[in-house]
């Protein structure tokens, strides 16, 4: 059951946010290209993203013995997921390094997604807000080129 609940809220912060796009660039010309909307400005709580990339650096700190492994990913984590986190084999987790900086995905009042590269291409870390506190519910592979 938890873990329908973390899907389910991945999938909400997925599905009903605003997209961040790129910046309009300049023109050869000299003078700046024509402003348009690209989408909704989000504001972003940057405790959210803080929350996202600790997790992702313990996520991908692979080479400590496990039981410390799951002590860094748990206690940044929902009492479901951290639960579900307790049962992983950190052998498994396919990547070692993050190679990039984090890009917010989307983000809400209650959940924000955030897209973190790495060495075995980028995951997509979705955290939420409980109590005030942010949290990760869920870390999956993303599916971006």
């Amino acid at each position: 059951m938890r873990r329908l609940l973390a899907v389910f809220l991945a999938l909400l912060a997925l599905t009903g946010c605003a997209r961040i796009g790129p910046s309009p660039a300049p023109t050869h010309s000299g003078t700046a290209a024509p402003t348009r909307s690209v989408g909704p400005v989000i504001s972003v709580d940057p405790a959210a993203t803080q929350v996202a990339l600790a997790f992702a650096d313990a996520w991908v700190n692979t080479a400590v013995p496990a039981e410390q492994w799951r002590a860094g990913v748990q206690k940044l984590a929902t009492p479901g997921y951290a639960a579900l986190l307790g049962t992983v084999d950190p052998a498994r987790v396919p990547a070692s390094r993050i190679t990039g900086s984090p890009t917010v995905v989307s983000s809400d009042s209650v959940s924000t997604a955030v897209r973190v590269p790495t060495d075995a291409g980028p995951v997509l870390v979705v955290v939420t807000r409980a109590s005030g506190t942010w949290l990760v519910a869920t870390v999956q592979r993303d599916g971006v080129a």
